[in-house]
């Protein structure tokens, strides 16, 4: 049975509800003056989510991640916004809200558990990797779930308890390709160029993603023009068939929206400005 339909001009349905409520209800910030306290999202995190998680309206739970509107997400934000803590906040949850149900009279998305998932933090360096885990191993350790039966987080890997993991990964692409993968991520994917070696990286795991039904996430600050970074060609590739979702900020509340069709790519991308304002949420 498919969704029940838009009951407001512009609804849509989406796991991004479930996935922020779980997000508030069981992680913790992991550090500074708030540590310890529940992650609380603002108005910027919350249509990030949404739109990160929007199923198209005729989504069944046979279709995995064809499902879901976009196959990747990229968010594009200076320095010292959250970004970090960011990838982990959406990392976290996906080992429970991948396949999804159609529930009751409603006809409104449900989460279920992800057959055991493998997640990866991918970055050019150790340093960047960090960036992202430590925040994970933070908020699993110190939050309502640190009790959950089977949970093991270690300070380089997470065993989950279905048999999943979550990873830091830096090896090279050759290394990466045929890699078992159902999401990922990729910190300061705009350091990521063919010089360095992350694109080729980037390129094999979202090949190994595609092979999986599994998705993705890029979080990068503005990047070089010059150096044709993953960051650059996630944001450029604007060609027919696209499949993933960018969220950028402009000036002047000045957004953009434009809506893929349902063809899959590893390479194409829509570019959606999300609704807010410069320096509030």
């Amino acid at each position: 049975m498919p969704w029940r339909g838009p009951r407001r001009k512009g609804e849509y349905p989406s796991l991004g509800y479930e996935v922020g409520d779980w997000i508030e209800d069981n992680l913790i910030v992991p550090d500074g003056t708030r540590q310890g306290r529940p992650y609380l999202l603002t108005d910027e995190m919350w249509r990030h989510i949404l739109q990160t998680y929007r199923l198209i309206p005729d989504a069944t739970p046979e279709m995995g991640s064809l499902a879901f509107q976009y196959y990747g997400a990229a968010l594009i934000r200076p320095q010292k916004w959250g970004k970090d803590p960011w990838e982990p906040l959406v990392s976290a949850p996906k080992p429970r809200a991948c396949p999804f149900r159609w529930l009751g009279c409603r006809w409104e998305p449900v989460g279920m558990p992800m057959p055991t998932p493998w997640i990866q933090c991918a970055g050019n360096a150790e340093e960047q990797t960090d960036n992202t885990f430590r925040p994970i191993v933070a908020m699993l350790r110190g939050g309502p779930v640190s009790s959950t039966p089977g949970l093991d987080v270690g300070e380089s890997r997470i065993n989950l308890p279905d048999g999943g993991r979550i990873e830091p990964v830096t090896a090279s692409a050759r290394a990466r390709l045929g890699a078992r993968l159902t999401f990922f991520t990729l910190t300061e994917s705009h350091l990521m160029t063919e010089t360095s070696g992350g694109l080729k990286m980037a390129r094999a795991m979202k090949r190994n993603a595609a092979g999986m039904d599994g998705r993705w996430l890029e979080i990068t600050n503005a990047w070089d023009p010059g150096q044709g970074s993953v960051a650059q060609l996630t944001y450029q590739a604007k060609a027919p068939g696209s499949t993933s979702i960018t969220a950028r900020r402009e000036a002047a509340s000045t957004w953009m929206t434009t809506r893929p069709c349902r063809a899959r790519s590893s390479t194409s991308t829509a570019i959606v400005h999300l609704p807010g304002r410069l320096g509030a949420p």
